[in-house]
């Protein structure tokens, strides 16, 4: 995905299965030429005795046969006392004293279910709420708390710069989300109310598209513009969102894939970024687009002096600087505004996942009021959760149908969940091989080509025990930490 603004849940499964793949092969070495699998025990022991038969200047292979055949079974009449296969009951392994343990359990406090007392409980959502739109639940977060309390600054600190860099976007869809949700009554019916919804979802989408943006300088300038002077001239009682033009269909796809949790963020500060967009506009606002006429950046967006952007330069810090702007509104956008605001309005619980969440206009103020009834309108915060696909695209249809032919969704949280603990397993596996004959080549001081044949037998069953060993560790690993997926409506 090109989508950089996200809270890190993805990333924290991702690291985790990782993880499991580092640990298992931490066990692997010391375990892979121990007495517990006897027949790599035996092929190690053979490789030594090959070489004794070589110095005595052996010429048939019978010496060094038969050195593997007495190694291997001595070693499996002896299991009863040197031990048992690892391979057949790694799932026996005990995981209680690993780095896996301290790493789930160092320094981490649950964070309370019951918000403190004094806490302004109309806008501040309590933590079960917050895990339900992130799709986490208490048990998940507890079981990755390092991960999340690590990441969860780290990603939410970017919303300053995401949002300056990304503004001219934001304001427009915000603004077109904003008339809409004001032009439907407060007892809308439910049908209506799906409707605003679904309206609101596609223009959160078309925020996280990077490229998608009506600046001049770009090739796309002409076609976004386009498709927004069209949302721009419909009636704010029309909840039709227009497919975008057929244009569009031959852009590389991947450059309109947007992370799930951009989405939820988006729709959820809709009403929020919406009265701040207004605000910032005042009597600059019109009939016409208007960013259209406003020079991109010469730089892309950036990350510690990277650009994420291909084909735009980088750029070390976001200058916060955009004079560019006041040709479409009347006040800047200032980093102090961003800095209140980020990144959630404070909507969560200050700590929550060790990150501060910014703040929301003073109780009891009109905006205040205005944006807890507009929330109300989008059922707010139930509504706006993260969704069952990591990975939306503009013709997926359904949630995401902007546009058509619709070709389904890319993959589901439970399906990428799957597959990244089968990649870890194959790649433990494949690590443990390879580290397992590294390290039995070097111990002999030889290369591949200088091993005899019986050697090379040896090693190869070295390896291969190695990478069992591997595979199954970091199978018994992932299935000791694995946490189901929740399952999110489809609305």
């Amino acid at each position: 995905s090109t989508d950089r603004f996200r809270i890190p849940f993805m990333m924290v499964r991702a690291s985790a299965a990782m993880l499991s793949t580092c640990l298992a092969l931490g066990l692997l070495l010391p375990l892979a030429f121990s007495s517990e699998d006897p027949r790599a025990a035996a092929a190690s022991r053979a490789l030594g005795e090959d070489d004794a038969c070589q110095v005595q200047g052996s010429t048939s292979s019978t010496c060094s046969m038969s050195a593997l055949q007495r190694r291997s079974s001595r070693a499996l009449a002896d299991r009863s006392l040197t031990g048992r296969s690892l391979t057949n009951d790694v799932a026996e392994l005990d995981f209680s004293n690993t780095l896996w343990r301290r790493l789930r359990s160092a320094s981490y406090d649950e964070f309370p279910a019951e918000l403190p007392p004094g806490t302004d409980t109309d806008w501040v959502w309590p933590r079960d709420m917050a895990y339900y739109q992130l799709h986490a639940d208490n048990d998940m977060v507890n079981t990755f708390a390092d991960v999340y309390t690590l990441a969860t600054p780290w990603v939410t600190g970017e919303c300053q710069r995401f949002v300056t860099y990304f503004w001219p976007m934001y304001s427009f869809w915000m603004q077109e989300s904003l008339r809409r949700i004001e032009a439907v009554p407060e007892d809308a019916p439910p049908e209506q109310t799906k409707q605003l919804q679904h309206f609101v979802r596609q223009a959160s989408y078309l925020n996280c598209v990077w490229f998608h943006d009506p600046r001049n300088g770009t090739e796309w300038s002409r076609h976004v513009t386009a498709h927004m002077q069209n949302v721009r001239d419909r009636p704010s009682t029309d909840l039709e969102f227009p497919d975008l033009p057929e244009w569009f269909n031959d852009v590389p796809e991947f450059l309109m894939y947007v992370h799930d949790a951009c989405v939820f963020w988006s729709s959820t500060m809709t009403c929020n970024l919406g009265y701040i967009a207004r605000d910032l506009t005042g009597n600059k606002a019109g009939s016409e687009v208007c960013w259209d006429k406003v020079q991109v950046p010469t730089y892309g967006y950036s990350m510690h002096g990277f650009s994420l952007m291909p084909g735009r330069n980088a750029v070390d810090e976001e200058p916060y600087n955009h004079s560019e702007y006041l040709e479409c509104q009347e006040k800047p956008l200032s980093k102090e505004l961003l800095d209140n605001f980020c990144p959630f309005a404070g909507h969560y619980p200050a700590g929550l996942l060790n990150a501060s969440w910014g703040h929301g206009p003073a109780k009891g103020t009109k905006r205040y009021e205005d944006v807890l009834k507009c929330e109300a309108k989008l059922d707010i915060p139930n509504w706006s959760t993260c969704s069952n696909y990591p990975v939306h695209r503009a013709n997926e249809g359904g949630y995401i149908d902007v546009l058509k032919p619709s070709k389904g969704p890319i993959t589901t949280y439970k399906e990428s969940q799957e597959r990244t603990e089968e990649d870890a397993v194959a790649v433990a596996g494949f690590l443990g091989g390879l580290a397992a004959k590294w390290a039995a080549l070097r111990s002999m001081n030889k290369s591949v080509d200088e091993l005899t044949g019986l050697q090379s037998m040896a090693v190869d069953a070295v390896s291969e025990a190695a990478k069992k060993a591997a595979k199954a560790a970091a199978t018994t690993l992932v299935n000791k930490t694995h946490v189901d997926m929740p399952i999110m409506p489809e609305n």
